[in-house]
């Protein structure tokens, strides 16, 4: 029979956005003896805070023998065969998942917060995968009432922390600006000046002795007189840093 608590936890996440599977971790290990043989011992699903995307299964099937069941169907009978110290049951939410290729910042910042909110939890384990791929699963045999209440809210509202989200935001701004985007805007800098003083060199040597905060003072000013703002794409920040150039006045970048 599940534990009340368990199968309490199961009904719960049962109605968020998220799927159930089952994580049961062996290792590869030597047996000693006159003749050494490897072997896979099953471990202890409580020693691993993190776990490939590829351990994880839906039915258990390495250790029941039974077609795939319901979660909490698999948690009785976890119970019942007392197999919970080398299997359990693990609940995978889909508003923490991202990678290069999908997902956004906020299922990141969600990610980010729940694990710095509850990084001693045993509940908590963070998923990785191919491509930056990254998630969380819960435990169910773990899930406190807060852990419980801040995945619900997430129906409601996608984003556990606005303000998180926010410095998460700048800070892959200022990854973008130091990866590309200030080489860039010094280029479209230097092409306006180009048409302007019709004189490639002078245009380019201006456009170089620019510093950086000159740079960014521009960048500022251009956004603001263009409505322009930085925009999320996957896990980065966009700018459109030619237009933001273009909405540079004359006079202003004349008097660089």
């Amino acid at each position: 029979m599940t534990h009340p608590k368990i199968a309490d936890a199961i009904k719960r996440l049962s109605y968020c956005s998220g799927s159930f599977y089952t994580f049961a971790p062996s290792e590869h290990v030597r047996k000693e003896g006159e003749s050494p043989v490897w072997h896979w011992e099953d471990r202890d699903p409580r020693e691993y805070d993190q776990l490939n995307y590829g351990s994880l299964d839906s039915d258990g099937s390495r250790h029941l023998s039974y077609a795939k069941e319901s979660p909490e169907s698999l948690a009785e009978l976890i119970s019942d065969e007392k197999l919970w110290p080398v299997l359990t049951l693990l609940w995978v939410g889909d508003r923490f998942q991202s990678s290069d290729y999908g997902g956004d910042l906020c299922y990141l910042s969600n990610l980010q917060v729940l694990t710095e909110e509850h990084k001693e939890s045993p509940a908590l384990k963070e998923l990785y995968g191919s491509y930056g791929g990254s998630g969380l699963a819960l435990d169910v045999r773990f899930c406190t009432e807060e852990i419980l209440e801040a995945i619900e809210s997430l129906e409601d509202y996608p984003l556990l922390d606005e303000q998180h989200l926010s410095y998460l935001e700048l800070e892959k701004e200022e990854e973008a600006w130091e990866s590309w985007a200030r080489s860039d805007f010094q280029r479209a800098i230097e092409s306006r000046l180009s048409d302007l003083l019709e004189d490639d060199e002078k245009a380019e040597e201006k456009a170089e002795s620019l510093s950086e905060n000159q740079l960014f003072e521009l960048l500022r000013e251009g956004m603001e007189a263009g409505n322009l703002y930085w925009e999320t794409e996957t896990l980065s920040r966009w700018l459109d840093v030619e237009a933001v150039a273009s909405a540079l006045s004359e006079e202003r970048l004349l008097s660089l």
